[in-house]
């Protein structure tokens, strides 16, 4: 079984995104067969195994009452499979026999191994013009890309960083050796190097701000306020004003473009981001067209999903053979007029999200299915303090924090489609929950 998640970890370093769709389903088809079809699943994760089945229940329900190719459905079950089929292929894994500090170590060493060669690619691609970031007033990291090679998977290298660094900085605090230190850092820079000035200033105020509260929140009056939602507040605040005073060109664009888009939703404006264009027409107008929509939506691969994206023959610089074209009526109508072909204007003008697809295409029953399972997994991350092992407790506390960033990354992309990056997340988010049930199970036992 380490073997297979070893393989999962490094195959989600390779640009090789076919290879990566279909990986978790044969990943789950090696562990039943490796099990003789007899799977021991404690109680407690036997929770999040009913949920994936029940999910692809109504998934394949969905798109059945809202019929349109086999092909996008296709598409969608292999997109979708990314988390979902990862997370239950994991929980269906014998917790006693998994090396867990190896699969996490592999992990952290293919990670910080893209920090040098990302930095290459923008010294070597750019021609040297991004040598020194702090000099940079925008993004420069377009071409830090890692092992995925493509300057089109910048964006995923950068958030698998981070998950890193979210991961590290509470073992960090908790073990303050050289070692985990020089692996947060390195995750950091990692995360902050294809950003300008703003962003790399900003996550060390972060990371002082958080050190800082661990280390005074003993003496805190207010015992009974969560030290993450406090640390949010105060480094919202922080990274805000670091953000107007370096680059307050940025701020103001940002704020026209959230009053656009706010004016945009009372009334017709001189311009309004595309997103906004696609949250309201989703919301307000596939609704008065098909009401069922609202409960079920247009069914899998059939609105703004990354399946949906990439049948509809408007996504993929190149389009493979064997995947026909045949977008949807619903997503030919309300989104792909929102994405002109390999248009490339900024993530305001990019009609995709999570939130937006799993509601345009699952409609409320499914979203709230979603939410119900991101909930139960903070919860359950959150519940692992009991434990004194920093490459677990403190790692599942990272990973609550990351867990809460990535649901608001949700917003503005489909992330949760992105197998380079949502598989290692499920790994170690199902990985940790096991270990926290084995430790329940050791408690209720008395064998602990």
């Amino acid at each position: 079984m380490n073997m297979l998640l070893y393989i999962t970890i490094l195959i989600s370093f390779t640009p090789f995104q076919a290879f990566c769709y279909l990986w978790p389903y044969l990943l789950l088809s090696i562990i039943i067969l490796k099990s003789k079809f007899i799977l021991k699943v404690d109680k407690y994760s036997l929770w999040f195994v009913k949920w994936v089945l029940i999910f692809y229940a109504y998934f394949i329900f969905s798109f059945t009452i809202n019929y349109s190719y086999i092909n996008n459905l296709v598409a969608a079950i292999s997109t979708y499979g990314s988390f979902f089929m990862t997370l239950l292929a994991v929980f269906l894994i014998d917790i006693e026999k998994v090396n867990y500090k190896g699969i996490f170590k592999f992990f952290v060493f293919l990670t910080l191994i893209q920090v040098p060669v990302g930095y290459y690619q923008m010294v070597a691609w750019s021609g040297f013009k991004t040598l020194n970031p702090f000099v940079m007033s925008l993004g420069a990291g377009d071409n830090f890309a890692g092992t995925l090679f493509t300057k089109w998977n910048s964006h995923i290298l950068g958030v698998k960083l981070s998950m890193l660094f979210f991961m590290m900085l509470p073992v960090c605090l908790f073990r303050k050796t050289l070692k985990n230190i020089s692996i947060a850092v390195l995750g950091l820079s990692g995360w902050f190097l294809p950003s300008g000035m703003h962003s790399i200033a900003s996550g060390f105020i972060v990371i002082f701000l958080y050190t800082a509260f661990e280390i005074l929140k003993n003496a805190l009056v207010f015992t009974k306020i969560k030290k993450i939602y406090l640390f949010f507040v105060l480094a919202g605040i922080c990274i805000f004003a670091v953000l107007y005073v370096m680059q307050k060109e940025n701020i103001d664009y940002s704020i026209n473009l959230i009053a656009y888009a706010s004016n945009s939703v009372i009334s017709e404006s001189a311009y309004v981001p595309r997103k906004v264009i696609a949250y309201k027409s989703t919301l307000l107008n596939l609704p008065e067209e098909l009401p069922s929509a609202m409960l079920f939506g247009v069914g899998p691969g059939n609105y703004s999903s990354r399946a949906s994206a990439i049948v509809s023959g408007n996504y993929l610089v190149h389009q493979p053979k064997v995947i026909p074209v045949t977008p949807s009526y619903y997503a030919k109508k309300y989104i792909m007029p929102l994405w002109p072909k390999y248009s490339a204007d900024g993530v305001a003008n990019q009609p995709y999200s999570t939130w937006l697809s799993i509601y345009g295409e699952l409609g409320f029953i499914g979203m709230f299915m979603v939410i119900i399972l991101f909930i139960k997994l903070i919860k359950t991350l959150n519940s692992y303090s009991k434990i004194e092992s920093a490459y677990d407790n403190k790692a599942a506390d990272g990973l609550v924090i990351f867990t809460l960033y990535l649901v608001i990354l949700f917003l503005f992309d489909n992330w949760l489609e992105y197998p380079q990056f949502i598989m290692p997340y499920a790994v170690f988010a199902a990985l940790i929950i096991k270990k926290y049930n084995l430790y329940r199970i050791m408690e209720s036992n008395g064998t602990r």
